[in-house]
């Protein structure tokens, strides 16, 4: 149940963000771009961090 939850709470922020009805196929494509997006970050900051 919590793992059901949890996929409701994203599509509902998801939603929010977009200001529209998504389906799931959507919130799935939108999550995993948004995982790449944020290792495209952490990758930025590792090589920031290196170079100081």
């Amino acid at each position: 149940m919590e793992k059901a939850d949890s996929k409701q709470k994203l599509k509902n922020f998801l939603e929010q963000m977009y200001g529209k009805k998504l389906s799931d196929e959507e919130v799935r494509e939108y999550k995993d771009r948004f995982v790449k997006f944020m290792g495209l970050l952490v990758e930025i900051d590792q090589r920031t961090k290196k170079r100081k």
